[in-house]
């Protein structure tokens, strides 16, 4: 019985090291992160800075596009349709290689609501649901990317969307 408790004893101190280790590490890193960020020069911290403003400029510029081609591309989706009173965007997705993933409500002959999706491919050609379905699956179907704001989209489109 002593003998496991000696076992027991000596596996909750290594655990307790290896915790208080793991958390002395962790704070020697940070410090010495922020001994290396104070170290740079002026003119680095300076060079550090424009380099971030750039990225941020950058990202910027490429959601400004993703919104500019998402609205263009429901603009010209809606002068396709029979009533584009009746079509309601419910998403609009940008994905990185700049095709345009559509979906939307609208009416069918019947007075009935149907879903469709819509894809504006990078050449600029629109493909609609069903006869679009293999543009759909190549640059839309699990796909990620920039997911637009339809608020944004109708304030650009002066109101044209809904």
């Amino acid at each position: 019985m002593k003998w496991l408790m000696k076992v027991v004893i000596v596996t909750f101190g290594v655990m307790m090291g290896l915790t208080c280790g793991g958390a002395i590490i962790s704070s020697v890193v940070q410090s010495h992160q922020k001994a290396v960020a104070a170290a740079n020069t002026p003119e680095q911290r300076v060079a550090e800075a424009k380099q971030q403003a750039t990225a941020q400029q950058a990202r910027e510029a490429k959601e400004n596009d993703d919104y500019h081609r998402g609205g263009a591309s429901v603009l010209l989706l809606l002068s396709d349709m029979k009533d584009p009173e009746s079509t309601k965007i419910t998403e609009v997705l940008v994905v990185p290689s700049n095709a345009v993933c559509i979906n939307y409500r609208s009416k069918n002959g019947f007075s009935g609501y149907r879903i469709g999706y819509a894809t504006l491919t990078p050449k600029g050609n629109l493909h609609r649901s069903p006869d679009g379905a293999d543009t759909w699956n190549k640059y839309c179907a699990d796909k990620t990317g920039t997911v637009l704001d339809l608020d944004v989209l109708n304030r650009m489109t002066s109101g044209k969307l809904f």
